[in-house]
């Protein structure tokens, strides 16, 4: 039987996977749409082993899994719904990558071939190998609109799936450690959407509770990590509710100890910086 941490384990694998995915097919995605070109075989080759395949066998994992709390009932049909959109771009993506086999690799040997032949009754056997290549050629463009359009709603899923979870410290960790992915996914407004979905204060408040996780777990460049995104945040206006310049400061002079403790050179100069403008901000309000 799979332990609480395997499963959470697995779901941090699928959302890595997930978006690196999305990042790397919209890449392909924008280069047909921008120059009408085909993306090549050994590209697509290698996004469907490396991350599509794994991350199918991932959601059959992790998504189909029987909800044995209350919390997984209310979003099973979510986690349901998002495994066959990930199954059918991996599927999808399959035939993209036989299309292309057959465009790029199949064409050009049938056209030499049907030049150089000295006998010309071979002919009649060509029309069947042509015909195919011709239903790739029309076929490639919409395998790529389908793939896209599929990881667009798997994207739009998970973020409201990543609602049901709010209450996952594991995932918490990972969302406050990889807001620069998210960012690369995400839409500013989708992106607060996310975070408000599992905190009241959005953002700014996952941010916090990050902080403060990190360093009770004595993960003390996390927490500064946290508490500069933080310190971003409020620099644009965009205080939290809840949230006070005291809560920080007091965290960053916790840091600062014990980064003076351990002799942490980097550590300790970073805490105070950090600490000298959160007092800035403080000053002025």
């Amino acid at each position: 039987m799979r332990t609480t941490q395997h499963i959470d384990f697995e779901r941090l694998q699928l959302l890595g996977l997930l978006f690196d995915g999305y990042i790397r097919f919209r890449s392909i995605y924008q280069c047909y749409t921008d120059r009408n070109e085909f993306p090549r075989c050994r590209v697509v080759e290698e996004l469907c082993s490396d991350i599509y395949r794994p991350l199918k066998d991932l959601g059959h994992s992790v998504l189909r899994r029987f909800p044995t709390t209350e919390e997984e009932s209310e979003i099973h049909d979510h986690e349901l719904l998002c495994d066959l959109v990930i199954g059918a771009s991996f599927h999808e993506m399959l035939q993209l990558q036989e299309n292309l086999y057959l465009v790029k690799l199949y064409r050009p040997r049938y056209e030499d071939l049907k030049h150089q032949m000295k006998d010309e009754s071979l002919e009649e056997y060509f029309h069947i190998g042509e015909k195919l290549i011709q239903e790739a050629v029309a076929q490639i463009p919409k395998n790529l609109k389908w793939i896209w359009d599929l990881m667009v709603e798997a994207i739009a899923l998970v973020k409201r799936l990543l609602k049901g979870y709010r209450g996952n410290r594991v995932i918490l960790r990972y969302l406050t450690r990889e807001i620069s992915l998210l960012e690369q996914v995400y839409e500013e407004k989708d992106l607060e959407e996310l975070f408000a979905g599992m905190f009241e204060g959005g953002l700014k408040e996952a941010l916090w509770v990050g902080a403060q996780d990190y360093y009770e777990g004595s993960h003390y460049r996390q927490s500064l990590d946290c508490l500069s995104r933080l310190l971003m945040e409020f620099e644009k206006g965009n205080g939290a509710s809840g949230i006070h310049y005291d809560g920080p400061i007091g965290l960053l002079e916790k840091i600062n100890i014990d980064g003076k403790r351990i002799r942490d050179n980097e550590l300790t100069a970073r805490s105070e910086i950090f600490l000298e403008k959160f007092g800035q901000l403080a000053a002025h309000h």
